[in-house]
């Protein structure tokens, strides 16, 4: 029983703080007199009242520090986690408009074809997609403004469903480039999902979009997952 309690001392501060509280109450009287405190009769009725209220408080504290680790726990452990499929990614996003333009056409797009997959131990449910940003870097001399712009392509299908463990959704965007140059362009999405166990906020990055070899990174949460080079 010690070694089990030295090993959770989360555990074994309840137990100190649980203990210390029952003979506060108990004691109450004794303790007020010793500091000559003036108080009303306090029955045993009272006490009882007192400990139960100072129980369910501690219960309530252990609960509320029980799910948040464990909802910490299962985000870790991958419960319901959304991940990059870069593979799939790579194959479907179609930089078509930016070749088929002439080079100082002033208007480009790319097909952003962007695939999550759950790749943790439960199922989860998408809430919402929405841009999170853009950046765009010219080229030393360039005067001219590039606006950028990102909307879904077709209807949103994908708010609202259900990936089961191991699934997959195709997320479509367009990537519009209005009053073209030559430089690099990226932008951010967030994705809104949840579990059983609560609500995340996942961000995905697409960085360093090269307008003329059609490389970029993907960065996930800020983390660097893959470059992904498309010829």
């Amino acid at each position: 029983m010690i070694n089990y309690l030295k090993k959770r001392p989360f555990y074994t501060s309840i137990l100190v703080v649980t203990i210390l509280g029952i003979v506060f109450i108990l004691t109450i009287e004794s303790i007020l007199n010793y500091l000559k405190i003036p108080y009303e009769n306090i029955t045993i009725n009272n006490k009882i009242n007192f400990i139960l209220l100072f129980l369910t408080a501690i219960v309530v504290f252990w609960y509320t520090k029980e799910t948040y680790d464990l909802k910490k726990d299962a985000f870790k452990n991958k419960w319901g986690l959304l991940s990059v499929d870069t593979d799939r990614t790579r194959e479907n996003t179609n930089f078509i408009g930016l070749k088929v333009f002439p080079p100082d056409s002033e208007y480009k797009d790319i097909n952003i074809r962007l695939f999550l997959k759950n790749i943790g131990q439960g199922a989860l449910k998408l809430i919402e997609i929405k841009p999170a940003g853009y950046t765009y870097t010219s080229k030393v001399g360039e005067t001219r403004k590039t606006e950028l712009k990102l909307t879904p392509r077709g209807f949103d299908d994908w708010s609202g469903k259900t990936l089961s463990v191991q699934d997959t959704i195709e997320i479509d965007y367009i990537f519009d480039i209005s009053k073209w140059y030559e430089g690099k362009v990226g932008f951010s999405l967030w994705v809104f999902y949840e579990d059983i166990l609560g609500k995340y906020k996942h961000k995905i990055n697409f960085v360093d979009i090269d307008l003329t070899t059609y490389n970029f990174q993907i960065q996930d949460k800020g983390k660097l997952i893959e470059e992904i080079k498309f010829e």
